[in-house]
């Protein structure tokens, strides 16, 4: 697991840090230290989304699962892979904005139907 400073966002691993005092602080800046994961409301650090575009922009098929697909910047990942030609495979308990994009729609929850679609493909390949 790793920790992100919310300042200069460099990661370190969680047991590299000293968690005596609270909250953690970033060894390079002392900004704060928190989980390196996004939060609702929370930015998704520069890096990451610049990540996600260009693996966005490589994409033939994306699935995507358990979104409500509304929230943006993240929500133009499978329009783009949809208008560049790209499947999409939804896996949700309900119908999204992107439903009506999708090549493939697995309804139910992602935690029970993600299991079941790797499994399902481990045994064709």
């Amino acid at each position: 697991m790793l920790v992100r400073c919310i300042e200069c966002v460099a990661r370190f691993r969680r047991d590299a840090i000293d968690f005596a005092e609270l909250p953690p602080r970033c060894p390079h800046c002392t900004g704060i230290l928190k989980s390196d994961t996004v939060s609702f409301g929370e930015p998704i650090p520069p890096d990451v989304l610049e990540g996600c575009f260009e693996e966005a922009e490589r994409a033939d098929c994306m699935i995507v699962a358990g979104t409500s697909a509304t929230v943006y910047p993240a929500a133009q990942f499978p329009v783009s892979v949809h208008q560049r030609g790209g499947d999409l495979v939804e896996v949700n308990p309900y119908e999204s904005e992107i439903t009506q994009l999708c090549r493939h729609t697995l309804q139910g929850p992602a935690g029970e139907i993600l299991p079941l679609l790797v499994e399902r493909v481990r045994r064709r390949a």
